[in-house]
């Protein structure tokens, strides 16, 4: 894992933290996460979107659909708040 990749990571756990159980849809995770961070000119969509699935792959968030808007949203998982923690 690249140090990019791992403040990446760190910013994305830090951010969904920080919204709660009401997660957020990709499109405003990723307009979060580009303010976030610094060199946001590298964070293209796939950027993102693979950011997501390396997430979810390790268990740390997960998606749910919400029933009233039907949108898909993204939420830190347990695992991803102990995993926010230990990154710092």
């Amino acid at each position: 894992m690249t140090t990019s990749e791992l403040r990446l990571q760190r910013a994305a756990l830090k951010l969904l933290h920080g919204i709660g159980v009401v997660g957020m849809t990709r499109e405003i995770f990723a307009l979060y996460l580009r303010d976030e961070v610094a060199d946001s000119a590298t964070l293209s969509d796939q950027t993102i979107d693979d950011l997501l699935a390396s997430l979810h792959e390790k268990g740390w968030v997960r998606s749910y659909t919400n029933p009233v808007t039907e949108q898909l949203r993204w939420i830190l998982t347990q695992q991803g708040e102990g995993a926010r923690v230990a990154l710092g």
